[in-house]
């Protein structure tokens, strides 16, 4: 017969990692995205609260986000509406972004990204972005970017390294997965205008890569 204390100090571990199971596997936050944003208020909480294209932009700039899926209905989307060529959509470890949405949606896999063109671009006021969308070298796993059209970036015009390759994708050292996108009509000086990746080891999977133009 098991003491009694024995018995409690049993169930206690048993608790503890069922707590910890559950910590681990906990949900991701979801913020939904629209063009415009919601009509009931744009914290993006749901479809009727979405946040619009500028606090989608800043949302991303969070360095505290992390465990999170912007659910992005259709249209067009920029990382500024200023003259900042270096500003881009940038992608960190946790971060996940979904395109393809109608904007009504309840779960994921019921968005469509050939019927719903979601499009992330680098044509902003008076220039175009270096990178549209740029991968920390944090990125692993769970940063994923799915279901988008990527294109005006133009990494050119300038005398930095780095901002001469990778108009569409910028990857600096990360291991993203990149799923159902197309990456067209980027520019570069030196290297990889739809995509350059600085070592890391991203996935790449069901993705289109056309009309991107390198000058060297």
């Amino acid at each position: 017969m098991i003491p009694s204390f024995r018995r409690a100090g049993f169930f206690l571990l048993l608790l503890f990692l069922l707590f910890s199971e559950a910590s681990f596997c906990e949900e991701a936050t979801v913020f939904f995205v629209t063009r415009k944003g919601g009509e009931k208020g744009q914290d993006g909480s749901s479809w009727e609260c979405a946040l619009d294209e500028v606090r989608f932009a800043e949302k991303l700039e969070n360095p505290g986000l992390t465990n999170v899926e912007f659910w992005v209905a259709k249209g067009i989307y920029r990382p500024t509406r200023e003259f900042q060529p270096g500003k881009s959509f940038v992608l960190r470890k946790g971060i996940s972004l979904y395109g393809g949405f109608e904007g009504d949606e309840d779960e994921r896999w019921q968005r469509d990204p050939a019927v719903n063109e979601t499009m992330l671009s680098g044509n902003i006021s008076g220039k175009n972005s270096y990178h549209v969308v740029r991968f920390a070298s944090d990125a692993d796993e769970t940063t994923v970017l799915d279901g988008f059209l990527i294109t005006g970036g133009r990494a050119e015009d300038t005398l930095s390294l780095n901002e001469k390759r990778g108009g569409g994708i910028y990857n600096d050292g990360g291991s993203p997965i990149i799923s159902n996108c197309i990456v067209m009509g980027n520019r570069a000086t030196n290297n990889g205008a739809g995509m350059y990746s600085r070592e890391g080891e991203p996935v790449i999977q069901s993705c289109l890569f056309q009309s991107n133009t390198v000058a060297n």
